[in-house]
């Protein structure tokens, strides 16, 4: 019997829009204190009624689009029906029956793992929605506790404080087919997504900021053929908030899963979460299906027709993968494509090389470098040490990415720094904070 895992995915995106999705209040920013930014809609108050956001459909309707999804003439929004805490309405207000797009599909493309070549998988979409987000639930001991904003439990004990400033951010959920074949390719299908987004201006898509969630979905497939259509018991894995946490919560869940196969174990269909102290799932109910939300229209908000689409669309940038593609085309080394990329610097290069002759490793070679006639400090300043501890002090996230192996930070992590003492040279950053961090 060949076993095979199969991973879906829902994608839960913050949209960057002026307003929450069903009301006036302003988007809150990262810092403003705890409930600050909410209004009798947010808080569900009674008799209140929901304004629906323009540019959330806009918005969300740019990046069906892109992922080549068919947007719908017509969308309606539904009561789904849970009770926690975080739910003030102990509704919310999403779609079920009449989502905004249908299918679409992603080209992942990807750097090989010998780092000589590109390589590339297709991710299929099921549907995308909108919907509003939830409060935020802070345990106190848990990642979030010790905020001096929040506070803490009286006399020590254990407390759950809740900040409803999240409470009708608009979300765009995208839900993928179970076609994804690892843990790998999961969070290099997610980190495109991010890449996509941004480049639509549609989303910041920070993990880390909570402006992108996951929850993964896995399942085993059994069947003599490596193929085979045939799944066993759906496992969630909700709220994974970062692509190190993706990653490695479906690795530890496919071997979990796998093992009890393995011993005639039945696999029970349920939600769990991520412990990433303990780096493994954990079990904490029974898998709600769709039926125990009791859906139905929501009857604050009429039917709405998107035939025409909005005019306030604009015709959408060039993607990354495109400008990933074109760089391979001219014959550019596949890690000099993707080192450009992860700098911002790739549609620099293509615009540098249009015309033809040009010396192409050349140009990129320019463009990985320092910057050109910038004047850096002969030696660094003698509170270096300070700035840096201060940087990894002030990213703590970042910082145990770059420790699970997402190198990719440390560009972010040398970022922050140069914005302190700008006349740096990044090569000498990049090297202090190396060895801060080890």
């Amino acid at each position: 019997m060949k076993l095979k895992p199969k991973i879906g995915l829902e994608i839960h995106l913050q949209l960057k829009t002026a307003h929450k999705m069903f009301c006036r209040c302003p988007l809150p920013s990262k810092d403003a204190a705890p409930n600050s930014v909410i209004c009798p809609i947010c808080l569900g108050y009674p008799g209140i009624l929901p304004q629906l956001n323009r540019e959330a459909i806009e918005k969300g309707i740019r990046l069906a689009q892109a992922l080549g999804a068919k947007i719908a003439s017509r969308i309606r929004f539904d009561r789904k029906n849970y009770f926690y805490p975080d739910l003030p309405k102990n509704y919310q207000i999403s779609q079920k029956g009449a989502p905004l797009a249908e299918g679409g599909e992603v080209l992942v493309d990807y750097l090989s793992f010998d780092k000589k070549r590109s390589e590339s998988f297709k991710v299929t979409l099921n549907h995308l929605h909108l919907e509003e987000d939830t409060g935020k639930m802070i345990h106190e001991g848990g990642p979030s506790a010790g905020s001096p904003q929040l506070g803490s439990g009286q006399a020590g004990r254990p407390a759950t404080l809740i900040d409803f400033n999240r409470a009708g951010v608009p979300l765009l959920e995208i839900v993928t087919e179970p076609i994804i074949a690892s843990a790998q390719e999961a969070r290099l299908f997610v980190k495109e997504l991010q890449r996509v987004a941004r480049a639509l201006r549609v989303s910041e898509a920070s993990m880390e900021e909570g402006g992108l969630r996951v929850d993964a979905n896995v399942s085993i497939s059994r069947g003599q053929e490596a193929g085979s259509t045939k799944l066993g018991a759906k496992v969630e894995i909700k709220n994974l908030n970062s692509l190190v946490a993706l990653k490695k919560a479906l690795e530890y869940e496919i071997k979990r899963q796998t093992g009890l196969i393995k011993k005639g174990e039945k696999i029970i269909q349920e939600t769990r979460g991520w412990d990433q102290k303990e780096s493994k799932t954990y079990g904490q109910r029974t898998k709600e299906y769709s039926a125990d939300y009791r859906y139905f229209p929501e009857p604050d908000l009429p039917e709405i027709v998107l035939s025409p689409l909005p005019s306030a669309l604009h015709p959408l940038p060039v993607l990354p993968g495109t400008l990933r593609r074109k760089a391979l085309k001219k014959g550019l080394r596949a890690a000099k494509v993707y080192m450009l990329e992860d700098l911002g610097r790739l549609e620099k290069f293509l615009q540098k090389t249009r015309r033809k002759g040009i010396d192409i490793d050349q140009v990129a070679s320019s463009l990985l470098s320092p910057r050109p006639g910038k004047t850096y400090f002969k030696t660094l300043p003698s509170d270096i040490g300070e700035i840096i501890q201060q940087v990894l002090a002030e990213n703590p996230q970042q910082v145990y990415n770059f420790k699970q192996g997402e190198k990719g930070k440390l560009n972010f992590l040398v970022a922050q720094v140069l914005k302190k003492i700008p006349s740096a040279d990044p090569r000498e950053i990049r090297k202090k904070i190396e060895e801060a961090i080890d």
